[in-house]
Formats: structure tokens, sequence, C-alpha cells
């Protein structure tokens, strides 16, 4: 038991060095203009998204606020509202 739970997380430990590592061919001028924007951004950041990127705006709005970037989630069915 104990080494078939080794083997897994062996397993998801390099799928997700393998995504990481992905990202660094990703890097670009659209990074730095995203980058750009938010730096100089001077009202609060608006993250929408549903399901999976709902999540992940949710956790991305959690850090903005936790570095004093003023940031909030909307669900894109209330945006309209």
């Amino acid at each position: 038991m104990t080494k078939a739970l080794v083997e897994i997380a062996k397993t998801v430990i390099q799928s997700e060095t393998d995504s990481i590592l992905k990202l660094k061919d990703r890097a670009d001028q659209n990074f730095i203009d995203a980058s750009t924007l938010l730096q100089d951004c001077q009202g609060k950041v608006v993250l929408i998204g549903t399901r999976k990127s709902g999540q992940t705006a949710r956790k991305i709005v959690a850090r903005l606020a936790s570095t004093g970037t003023p940031a909030f989630f909307v669900h894109p069915g209330l945006a309209t509202s």
C-alpha cells in the first residue's frame, strides 16, 4: 500500500513538473502586457468564470487581495444584472 502511494505521488509530481516547464515557453509579450496592466491598474481587478475557470478566478482573487491588489470575483450569470 505504501509503495503504491509513493508511486502515485511521484506520478503526480512529475505531471505537475511537466506542466510548469511548459509554462516557461509561454512566457512572452502577452505575459508582460498582462503584468503591466495589473501593475498599473488604478481601480479594482474583476475576474469572471464558471466551473473550473471560476474556481481558478476565485483563487487568483484571493492571491491578489492578499498582496494588496483590490480584486473580486463575479459569476458571469450575474454580471449582466
